[in-house]
């Protein structure tokens, strides 16, 4: 790209709305990859605010490419990541992005300088200025660019951490923040999973979403929270809490500090998630970067609102920030900036010194990884704009003007000055260049400042910083500040302090004093404090501090929670805890706590507690879980007699207690205690009775039957036969129940009950639902149930056929059979065409079959083409105007909410579908009919091949003991034990179904597409 230097040629396009932003305007039916490209004067036009705001163009291609991250240095000038490559890699040492300096020379608030600080880079994100160049990522690294003689041009690149994972593209390191602490803050993004570390030798390793800090000199790296999908956006506050934006989880979140937070196929750990502030999601399920407004140009109404980037829905969503004690809610409010032109993109959004928001658009007819290929020639790879919207309606507050030119030329007074801005951004500036400077000029004048009860408490406090980061913060000094008149100056005070390598007696004195404090955000902060060095002297305040937290205040508690947690971490402490005698309300917070540490020792003192004090139904599952999982083997003898004492009339938590242990002790690779025998024998007959179940609800009834026939068919009871084969039989019961009695009577007896199990197959009076899930339960007994599947392939509905083409393919000897139907013509030779198919039927078989596999593609070599032109034709005749939405989700209920969801119900095994609606309608339809022409790497299911020979197909989920968990095409976790699988391999395809067109009549895929064209 050309590179211009000077005064652009564009003058400044400015944007006066009248209408306000809060309109509903739905987009129109036809946006998409081939919606039309705006000039940035156009596009101007198109973006509504509300009444007294302006959106001006700061830079536009050909001067910027596509803009990632925003950031502002002391000079004053806005630093731009920006890239042609995303969202594809380039290859090493052919990357074409680049780090450019935004200058504004004449103060018309249009960049008219373009200085390329570092070009040749690779998808370069996060970047934040410093003092003599930048850091900034770019892959596989995060690197410290040095400019060494001033001319806005890095002369050296050195890594200072790195190579992160880059597998999927969609936020690796982002948004680089340069806190009060000194450290530099960052999110690590969806999907990949990077081991890091600094020259002190300790690593982090991180998957998928986690937000984590390093020192800016390579040192140390350290991970703050574990979780969510793909954090994206990143804001201090005046308090020194952190906003962060996420996409599939909530939109902002306040992260806390060794909390976990929800992400896909990870289950809560023992305290369960940390809180979320906000529950709607603005209908979306790409949310990037986030502001809260602290700062004074912005009239009142909008100031303390947060203000987030939807690429999806082309808007700038609005929250106002409600506390609750020191926790924040962000309530809904209308949107800040409304788009007419479907190609607006604010990937990120930073507060301004000069009081302005800006805004990075990414501009681009396609923003999602998966709706269409990567490269895909519609992308657009060259158009980038960068907004900043102004204020200048009746009642502005400070006009929108740089406080100064270049921070790096001010007198030490002038900094300290700059500590009382009202602006953040600016007292943040201030803050670093103070840091930066040091020296006695700097300590002298800043310590004079802190000691002055007339100067602001933002003056005071972020002077407290930059004396610490100096090492010139004397102990007695800081602990006066921990107790100062000003809540603002306490809070600082006592977050330094939980900084410090150690606390001696005196700074425990002083946090542990801070627990009673009257506000809330310092008790909130000196539990931090004391939560990052534990003690025993702290374990009491903490449990008293924890029973007199409001409910209300949700992070407050959720901090205790994890200072408690972390302090049982410490061997002596757990010790003597455990041999402590404690309020029955303590113990509770003990057990709670304890649950968040995986070690047999935590286990043991949970199964005590449970022995001494009644918990609720979901307390009750959530330990002994932890007891069988963790507790050694013999020790868990004592759960049965232990669960029928505590709820000796409740069968119904009893049986999922039964499960949960099992489940617990399976993941050990352990087998369950003889003492459940009786136990399980005693609970089977009871739901297994044909008289249970009167006056309850069907569905009801049937998960308990379920469950019964599970344990049945798992310790092979043979007592429960008699009762499983009433039920089997039995029309009026539910069809998932009479599967499960199926399961069981072949685990049983796969001999005797075989031809029972396998008629129902072919039994037309055997109910729809039943004979799909059969499929699977025949799969399962083989080779003995393969030969009934393959009898009953031709004669099945498309939908049961296309399972039994799929089970058949998992074995040897079921590819045989699949074969020997398409050359017999009783299953279509385009079947064995369909990929996904083909790479099962293949995987792990002998050669000849993958031969004869091939001989078959090659015999229907028109089948894409056939398909395709089936796809066009249901496209033709798509009309979603004449299509009902109510009945496309009864569609999408049936077909698709057990691996998506929607409007906050459904499966979380794929992307949520939340503003999918913003798309196309034939856009949809063609990801529907064709899954497979673009999947994200995060979400291609694997082939794994194990030991006997047979292959299963999943999403890889997490480990769990000595098993790995996935997800299988219907949405539901299986557990492979370590053992038996052979190997791995990750395929390019999707788990969802290939067959819609042929297993959804074509009216229903219409209403589909209506309902999925509501979700906006």
């Amino acid at each position: 790209m050309r590179l211009l230097h000077g005064v652009a040629a564009l003058t400044v396009l400015a944007l006066v709305s009248g209408g306000g932003g809060d309109g509903p305007a739905q987009p129109p039916l036809g946006i998409g990859p081939d919606s039309s490209w705006r000039t940035p004067e156009a596009e101007r036009t198109a973006l509504h605010v509300p009444p007294g705001f302006e959106v001006q163009l700061v830079a536009a291609e050909p001067d910027i490419d596509k803009p990632m991250n925003l950031a502002f240095d002391a000079r004053g000038r806005l630093w731009v990541t920006h890239s042609r490559e995303y969202p594809i890699a380039a290859a090493a040492g052919a990357g074409r992005d680049r780090v450019s300096i935004l200058e504004d020379t004449n103060g018309d608030g249009r960049a008219d300088r373009f200085t390329t600080f570092a070009d040749s880079l690779n998808i370069s994100i996060g970047i934040v200025p410093m003092r003599d160049g930048a850091i900034v990522y770019s892959i596989p690294n995060v690197y410290r660019m040095v400019d060494h003689d001033g001319d806005g041009h890095a002369d050296e690149r050195r890594v200072l951490y790195g190579p992160f994972e880059y597998d999927d593209t969609h936020g690796m390191v982002n948004s680089l923040l340069r806190s009060f602490d000194g450290w530099i803050h960052a999110g690590h993004g969806f999907s990949n999973r990077s081991t890091v570390a600094g020259t002190d030798g300790d690593s982090i390793r991180m998957v998928s979403g986690n937000t984590f800090r390093f020192r800016d000199d390579g040192t140390r790296v350290e991970q703050l929270t574990w979780g969510r999908v793909n954090p994206f956006g990143m804001f201090v506050d005046r308090f020194g809490y952190f906003y962060s934006s996420d996409s599939h989880t909530k939109p902002i979140y306040q992260p806390i500090r060794g909390a976990e937070y929800p992400h896909f196929g990870r289950l809560p750990s023992g305290i369960g998630w940390g809180p979320p502030m906000m529950e709607h999601l603005h209908g979306s399920t790409a949310i990037a970067g986030v502001v809260l407004y602290e700062a004074d140009h912005f009239p009142a109404a909008y100031r303390d609102n947060f203000f987030g980037g939807n690429v999806v829905t082309n808007r700038i969503n609005r929250n106002t920030l409600r506390w609750h004690g020191s926790s924040p809610e962000a309530v809904e409010q209308p949107d800040f900036v409304v788009s007419d032109d479907p190609n607006f993109r604010p990937v990120d959004i930073e507060l301004g010194p000069d009081g302005a928001l800006y805004v990075a658009d990414f501009y681009n007819p396609i923003i999602g990884h998966y709706e269409f290929p990567l490269d895909d020639p519609r992308r657009d790879r060259r158009s980038g704009r960068i907004w900043r919207i102004v204020y200048t309606g009746e009642g502005v507050g400070s006009p929108a003007r740089m406080p100064r030119r270049d921070w790096t030329r001010a007198t030490t007074q002038e900094l300290i000055d700059d500590l009382a801005h009202a602006n953040v951004a600016v007292r943040l500036l201030a803050t670093n260049e103070l840091a930066d400077r040091g020296g006695p000029a700097v300590t002298d004048a800043v310590r004079r400042i802190v000691a002055r009860r007339s100067a602001t408490p933002e003056q005071r406090a972020s002077g407290l910083w930059v004396l610490a980061r100096l090492g010139a913060l004397p102990p007695e000094r800081l602990r006066e500040a921990a107790s100062d008149r000003e809540e603002l100056v306490r809070v600082h005070a006592l977050r330094i302090m939980g900084e410090a390598r150690s606390l001696s007696d005196a700074d425990r004195t002083v946090a542990e004093r801070g627990l009673r404090d009257a506000s809330p955000h310092v008790r909130r902060v000196a539990v931090e404090a004391l939560g990052r060095h534990p003690a025993w002297s702290a374990m009491r305040p903490l449990l008293e501090l924890r029973s007199q937290v409001p409910p209300e205040d949700t992070h407050l508690l959720y901090t205790v929670r994890v200072a408690l947690r972390d302090h049982l971490r410490d061997p002596a402490i757990f010790d003597r805890a455990r041999a402590t005698e404690w309020t029955e309300s303590d113990s509770r917070a003990i057990a709670d706590a304890a649950s968040g540490i995986p070690t047999a020792g935590a286990a043991r003192l949970l199964l005590a507690h449970l022995q001494r004090v009644s918990e609720p139904r979901e307390r009750m599952i959530h330990y002994l879980r932890h007891v069988a999982r963790y507790a050694p083997a013999a020790e868990t003898e004592p759960l049965p007699g232990l669960v029928q004492r505590s709820v000796p009339t409740d069968l119904d938590l009893q049986i999922d207690l039964h499960e949960v242990a099992r489940a617990g002790i399976a993941e050990r690779g352990e087998a369950a205690p003889a003492t459940m025998r009786a136990w399980s024998e005693s609970l089977v007959a009871h739901y297994l009775d044909p008289a249970y179940g009167a006056g309850l609800k069907p569905g009801d009834v049937s998960l308990r039957r379920q469950q019964a026939a599970r344990i049945a068919g798992d310790l092979r009871m043979r007592s429960a036969e008699p009762t499983l084969l009433v039920l089997f039989a039995d029309p009026r019961s539910e069809p998932a129940a009479r599967v499960a009695a199926g399961r069981a009577l072949l685990a049983l007896d796969r001999s005797r009950h075989l031809a029972l199990v396998g008629g129902a197959l072919t039994d037309g009076t055997t109910p729809a639902p039943m004979r799909e899930e059969l499929v699977g339960v025949l799969a399962a007994a083989a080779p003995e149930g393969l030969p009934h599947l393959a009898r009953a392939v031709d004669a099945a509905s498309p939908r049961v056929r296309e399972r039994i083409t799929y089970a058949l393919a998992g074995s040897a000897a079921g590819a045989e059979l699949l074969l020997d139907a398409v050359r017999s013509g009783r299953v279509s030779a385009q079947a064995v065409a369909d990929p996904t198919l083909r790479e099962r039927l293949v995987a792990g078989k002998p050669e000849s079959i993958r031969a004869a596999v091939a001989d078959l593609a090659r015999a229907d070599s028109s089948a894409e083409s056939t398909r395709q032109s089936r796809i066009d034709a249901i496209t033709r005749r798509l009309d979603v105007r004449t299509a009902s939405p109510e009945q496309g989700a009864r569609v999408f209920a049936a077909n698709c909410a057990p691996c998506h969801s929607a409007r906050g119900e459904g499966g979380q095994v794929g992307p949520q579908l939340d503003g999918v609606g913003h798309r196309a309608p034939a856009d949809l339809l063609a990801k529907v009919l064709a899954p497979n022409r673009n999947v994200a790497p995060a979400f291609r299911y694997e082939t794994v091949i194990l030991r006997n020979g047979d292959v299963f197909t999943g999403l890889y989920r997490r480990e769990q003991g000595v098993s790995v968990t996935f997800v299988d095409r219907d949405g539901k976790e299986v557990s492979v034990p370590k053992s038996q699988i052979a190997q791995r391999r990750i395929t390019p395809y999707t788990l969802m179904p290939n067959n819609f067109m042929d297993v959804i009549a074509e009216p229903e895929l219409h209403h589909l597409i209506a309902y999925l064209g509501t979700l906006r």
